[in-house]
């Protein structure tokens, strides 16, 4: 397991944030996602075998946001 911040930009609301955190904890290989709309940005554990950052970016962006920058 690894686990990631992305910094997101395009949230608005808490319905945005609501909204992306569900989207990304339905993908497979993610094992859990936390979408935090005052810091912008997602904390994501996910199963590198599966996943990578590059997926987990086209995951935000299929959601109707922008990964910024991984920190």
């Amino acid at each position: 397991m690894k686990k990631i911040v992305l910094s997101i930009e395009g949230m608005t609301c808490s319905a945005c944030s609501n909204g992306l955190e569900k989207y990304l904890n339905k993908q497979n290989g993610v094992i859990n996602a936390s979408v935090n709309l005052v810091l912008a940005n997602a904390t994501i554990d996910y199963d590198e075998s599966i996943l990578d950052q590059e997926k987990l970016e086209k995951y935000v962006k299929q959601a109707g946001f922008t990964s910024l920058r991984f920190i």
